[in-house]
């Protein structure tokens, strides 16, 4: 049974089933309130009036801010992999998907939508030529945002990708309001649907990456210290190159392809935001950027090579290929197929761009996607290539070498 003798204890239980954090609501009203009354309070004049356009935009700017911030947070605090205690605890508890998060829910809620009215309804007061439509639009970027992240990290990269191509569509649709209202629906819809589905995996999630890696220290408030956190991420030599470990940098062709798929669809939206409705000579001078776009690519092709040959030399120098006649070695040079295949690509894209009148606009971010896909998901991979390659083994530059001693 709810009292209503004490109205404002009985709404703040309630709100804090999303908002933990007692008074900063009201502390976002007062000094959103308070960043408007000061003009107020000036008298008439040129600084009052210069107050008051300072005040109007602080309002603004605390109203955007928070309602940002507020949707990050929503994902921050109730997810259970951004908490490793909370993450442990829950782990040595009885409690199962079936059961809500003792720290609240991930996914939306009917206080979510108060706590946005709240923020509309101040800046609709202080700052009426602001559109009411914003608010709400930068809490959804940053709770879907941050959900995508988490989601991904918890076995449901699929749901994740298709809540980023959905967003490009909005994007490349914004003209278009009912179009933006479906697809923000459906990104809605597939976040709701992949926080419950991570929940219902947590006993199967694989954080062997996340718990090596120093985000989880820096969501869990913990101090990280970059140069300890580096040195135990290696054994040094040997140790490390003969760990029966998969790599972290290993990808499988699946997600290359999407990974190559999502590139191309943003790049494709962003290109036709940037040259859209613009006049001639400033379109042409757009399209030149967004051909040397597919340039991008190349500093990723000189990653890879410096990653797989990292330690790894060929089995004979440049005079011992020449002197034994073995100019070629399969085994060993097949890891440079992917990069020309890149250098290949982008090259065909420069004769199509000087030599037809396709749309750059089109062109360029499929060249992006596929030097992106040579690039991720061409053999071999990096533990095919350290297995299976004709190489030498030997210490890499900079890795640590003194660590590991035999016995005598």
């Amino acid at each position: 049974v709810i009292s209503m003798r004490n109205p404002f204890r009985v709404a703040r239980r309630w709100l804090r089933v999303t908002l933990p954090w007692d008074g900063v609501l009201l502390a976002l009203i007062v000094l959103t309130v308070g960043a408007k009354t000061v003009s107020v309070l000036l008298p008439d004049g040129n600084v009052r009036r210069m107050a008051g356009d300072i005040g109007v935009g602080l309002a603004e700017l605390l109203c955007f801010l928070g309602a940002f911030v507020y949707g990050v947070m929503r994902v921050v605090y109730s997810h259970p992999l951004l908490r490793s205690e909370y993450r442990k605890w829950l782990q040595l508890s009885p409690w199962d998907a079936s059961r809500p998060l003792p720290d609240g829910p991930v996914t939306l809620q009917l206080q979510d939508a108060v706590i946005v009215a709240v923020l509309i309804l101040l800046g609709a007061t202080l700052a009426p030529a602001v559109s009411w439509t914003v608010i709400p639009a930068l809490f959804l970027c940053g709770y879907l945002l941050a959900l995508a992240i988490v989601i991904s990290n918890t076995g449901q990269m699929r749901i994740a990708y298709w809540m980023v191509m959905l967003a490009g569509a909005c994007i490349h649709w914004h003209a278009i309001p009912w179009l933006v209202g479906l697809c923000l629906l459906a990104i809605v819809i597939l976040s709701q649907w992949g926080s419950v589905r991570s929940l219902r995996q947590f006993d199967d999630w694989d954080l062997s990456h996340w718990e090596g890696s120093g985000w989880e220290k820096l969501f869990s408030g913990q101090s990280v210290d970059l140069r300890t956190w580096a040195a135990n991420r290696e054994l040094g030599w040997p140790v490390d190159r003969l760990s029966p470990q998969r790599s972290r940098h290993s990808i499988s062709t699946l997600r290359s392809v999407a990974v190559a798929g999502l590139t191309a669809w943003l790049s494709f939206v962003l290109a036709s935001v940037l040259t859209g409705n613009r006049e001639p000579a400033e379109r042409q001078q757009l399209e030149v950027a967004v051909t040397a776009l597919s340039q991008l690519m190349l500093p990723l092709v000189i990653f890879r090579l410096v990653r797989y040959l990292w330690g790894y030399p060929p089995p004979l120098s440049v005079w011992g290929r020449i002197c034994t006649g073995r100019l070629i070695i399969p085994k060993y040079d097949y890891v440079l197929i992917a990069p020309l295949t890149v250098f290949l690509i982008w090259l065909g894209h420069v004769w199509v761009v000087r030599n037809t009148d396709w749309d750059v606009n089109v062109t360029a971010p499929l060249c992006l996607g596929l030097m992106l896909l040579a690039a991720l998901g061409m053999p071999p991979t990096l533990d095919q290539w350290r297995l299976t390659g004709r190489h030498r083994v030997v210490p890499g530059l900079g890795m640590r070498t003194n660590e590991f001693q035999q016995g005598a």
